[in-house]
């Protein structure tokens, strides 16, 4: 249609682009057609939209789709960071009293012996090696103490061979 109503024919080839873009007076349009026969013509309708009008709804349909994304995705994030911390924070804390156990700080207290799950499990298992190491400890200690006692039994077992060696001596000596 030009401006004072009147319809205007075209051919369709003189204003094609491409097989699915219109140049109509510097506007560009995307079109369909369909075409048929009715009471032995043949017929072709063209519907054509601007494609600003389509660029702008595809716009909006990313966006959306970006958005919709978005929302599924952040609790999904939320629910796999949350099931995370639950699951290492403990394997954390484990891991730090095993450290400090072997450095040989056996008065560390070990969290989680009641747990029944893997955790509680190793937990328990942490705590038998601290108690393992703290008899090590006490008999290493009662060995020390053992030690020092033998060896004092010993210098007294010497001191007094030495003084009888001296006194026999003496005696023969003195016949």
């Amino acid at each position: 249609m030009s401006g004072n109503g009147a319809t205007e024919i075209l051919k369709l080839d003189d204003i094609r682009k491409s097989d699915s873009v219109l140049d109509l007076n510097g506007t560009v349009l995307r079109y369909k057609t369909s075409s048929g026969t009715f009471l032995d013509r043949r017929f072709m309708v063209l519907e054509a939209e601007e494609q600003s009008e389509l660029s702008s709804a595809a716009n909006r349909i990313t966006f959306g789709l970006i958005i919709a994304g978005i929302c599924c995705l952040v609790p999904f994030a939320i629910v796999i960071w949350w099931l995370t911390r639950r699951m290492f924070a403990p394997l954390a804390k484990l891991s730090t009293v095993s450290r400090r156990i072997a450095d040989g700080e056996l008065e560390t207290e070990v969290a989680g012996l009641e747990g029944g799950d893997e955790i509680g499990e190793m937990a328990r298992t942490v705590d038998i090696f601290k108690m393992n190491s703290v008899e090590r400890e006490r008999l290493a200690a009662e060995s020390a103490t053992g030690a020092v006692q033998s060896k004092k039994r010993a210098e007294t077992i010497e001191s007094l061979i030495a003084g009888f060696r001296a006194e026999v001596t003496d005696m023969l000596m003195s016949v």
